[in-house]
């Protein structure tokens, strides 16, 4: 529960209570604005030794047969996606959150250009996926010293902050809300 009122608190730095996205003055709030700016600022300044990290990690994993990597900003994190197979049914998605030090990763399976009901989501790692998964944490917690998400906090919901659909700590710190809700 601390933990949970720990990332409560950060969630409302950026996100304002008891405000949804479609009121009015939703982006004049002390928290949007702050949000705006944080993430602003981490395309600014952070995406440079995150790209190099990104490059050098890259590098790294060339030689385990990737057949694609790509990078690209997803709000509030920046995500990276190692496409493992040429029909892009297979991927290795990771979120690196410009909120909190921590990432998260997942593996993707299905047709990742269709909807999101037709995506599953694998944890059980084996084989190339495990390896290539260790390699991503070691290289985050030790470069850039950030740390795993806790997998069973997730979706949890955020209390007071109102959307369409819960707010989870998923849609604060990895993934645009409006986007994608609980995916």
């Amino acid at each position: 529960m601390l933990i949970e009122n720990f990332l409560n608190n950060i969630a409302y730095l950026y996100y304002p209570k008891d405000k949804s996205i479609f009121d009015l003055d939703y982006n004049d709030t002390t928290e949007h604005r702050l949000y705006m700016k944080k993430v602003y600022l981490n395309h600014s300044c952070d995406d440079d030794e995150l790209v190099l990290f990104l490059k050098k990690l890259n590098e790294k994993i060339k030689p385990l047969s990737i057949v694609e990597f790509k990078m690209g900003s997803n709000f509030p994190s920046y995500n990276f996606q190692i496409i493992l197979d040429s029909n892009k049914s297979n991927v290795i998605s990771v979120y690196i959150s410009h909120l909190i030090p921590f990432f998260h990763i997942r593996q993707l399976e299905g047709n990742i250009n269709l909807n999101k009901s037709e995506i599953s989501i694998n944890k059980d790692y084996s084989g190339q996926v495990l390896d290539l998964v260790n390699l991503i944490k070691n290289e985050l917690n030790q470069n850039i010293f950030y740390y795993e998400f806790p997998d069973d906090k997730l979706l949890k919901t955020i209390p007071k902050i109102r959307t369409e659909e819960n707010f989870t700590y998923f849609n604060a710190f990895f993934i645009d809300y409006y986007r994608i809700i609980n995916f």
